[in-house]
């Protein structure tokens, strides 16, 4: 395990140093077995170490096994060896102490953990120093069906839904100026029955609110027996932008069957998929605070029948098959993947966005060329963290040859 650090750069050798105070060493301090040593100055100390002055360093190293379970210690420069078992129980265990204190170990069983815990960090900057191989499984298309169960442009073999808390989803009365919880709207002035998205007299001004605590790219609407029914385009999708209420513009909208933007929402079950704006900012309407997205009444007179649904809204993401989940906080920086079908992307380019559904953020709409197997995109700046879920989402398709099973790697920097 210890010899994962042989493998780093000097770049990351001394954020070692610098950050963790530890790092391999032979006895006279050269980086070239596996050794630890702990820094109690600065610079690689040489000779041995002396307890009138302190000056110098104590050297841990693990056993021949490389397990931490016994921990060696040397305060001559690393001429002799002792076990943690006797580390106190000399004078110069004595003066050690002093120097552990300092440094914020006090007994031998700390430093058994703070090498433990700097091997798991050398195994992350290990991982980190080199690409990252990702894939995106099944085919690159957009799915048209009126499925809520379908991601609208998720790749992968099935999507995660993951319902909006009651809390997120809710609906506003114009002509009463009233909020109701989706949940519930049978108990507001103007509502029929629960989970009834606009009001029985549906006004310009009606609308209907899903949220979340961090931004999202696509929603699943499972509608009940009372399907929308519209005449024309009636509804407009919008988010907050910081300052007003602006038109979102939807990548697809399944829920439609006179239109797929997003104008005749909820004509039947379906997913609704867009890029979240850059400037998508968190708001508070009534109770929510977060990121919402509103379907809004425009044309009260296009509306003929106000849709149910059967319950909250659900959040599409990965399901645990299809997603890439991050070993390390970092910046990806680059995108290099191919196609596994040899003749993709014949008609039109394709175009989609890498998501971090962990915490909102996504690479920016990307475009994938026309009559091109394999492709690299550089300049990103995608933030993940350790263990953060990331997908792909298709937002324009070829339309006749799609990219399938698709293998990459992305580089990243910390």
């Amino acid at each position: 395990m210890a010899n994962a650090l042989f493998k780093l750069s000097a770049n990351f050798r001394n954020r070692i140093i610098k950050s963790a105070g530890l790092r391999l060493a032979d006895a006279a301090g050269r980086d070239t077995t596996t050794y630890y040593e702990m820094m109690t100055g600065t610079g690689v100390p040489s000779g041995a170490y002396h307890l009138a002055t302190g000056n110098a360093a104590v050297y841990f190293r693990e056993d021949a096994a490389d397990i931490a379970t016994s921990v060696y210690y040397t305060v001559d420069g690393g001429t002799t060896w002792a076990t943690s078992a006797s580390v106190f129980a000399s004078t110069a265990g004595a003066g050690l102490i002093g120097i552990l204190d300092a440094l914020g170990i006090i007994t031998a069983t700390d430093v058994e953990g703070a090498l433990a815990e700097n091997r798991q960090a050398i195994d992350v900057l290990e991982a980190v120093e080199r690409p990252w191989p990702i894939s995106a499984l099944g085919p690159w298309a957009i799915d048209g069906d009126a499925a809520a169960t379908n991601g609208a442009g998720l790749v992968g073999v099935a999507p995660a839904l993951v319902p909006v808390a009651p809390d997120n989803a809710f609906c506003f009365d114009f002509t009463n100026s009233e909020y109701n919880l989706l949940s519930v709207t049978s108990g507001g002035t103007d509502y029929t029955a629960d989970f009834q998205i606009f009001s029985d007299t549906f006004a310009d001004g009606d609308a209907f609110y899903v949220g979340n605590s961090v931004p999202f790219c696509e929603i699943a609407t499972d509608v009940t027996a009372t399907v929308g029914v519209y005449g024309g385009a009636a509804i407009t999708p919008e988010y907050w932008n910081g300052a007003a209420w602006v038109t979102l513009t939807l990548a697809i909208d399944n829920t439609g069957t006179t239109g797929t933007t997003g104008t005749t929402y909820a004509e039947r079950d379906g997913a609704t998929s867009f890029v979240p704006p850059a400037d998508w900012a968190s708001t508070t309407v009534d109770a929510f605070t977060g990121f919402l997205v509103r379907f809004r009444v425009t044309t009260t007179a296009n509306v003929t029948t106000p849709a149910v649904l059967a319950d909250e809204p659900s959040l599409v993401t990965p399901d645990l098959d299809s997603a890439i989940l991050t070993p390390a906080s970092a910046t990806i920086t680059a995108l290099h993947l191919a196609s596994a079908f040899i003749t993709p992307g014949t008609a039109n380019d394709t175009k989609f966005i890498l998501m971090n559904y962990t915490t909102g953020q996504h690479s920016g709409e990307l475009t994938w060329p026309q009559d091109t197997r394999a492709y690299n995109w550089s300049a990103l700046a995608l933030a993940v963290n350790a263990f953060d879920t990331l997908g792909f989402m298709v937002t324009a398709e070829d339309g006749t040859n799609e990219h399938l099973n698709v293998v990459g790697s992305v580089n990243v920097s910390i």
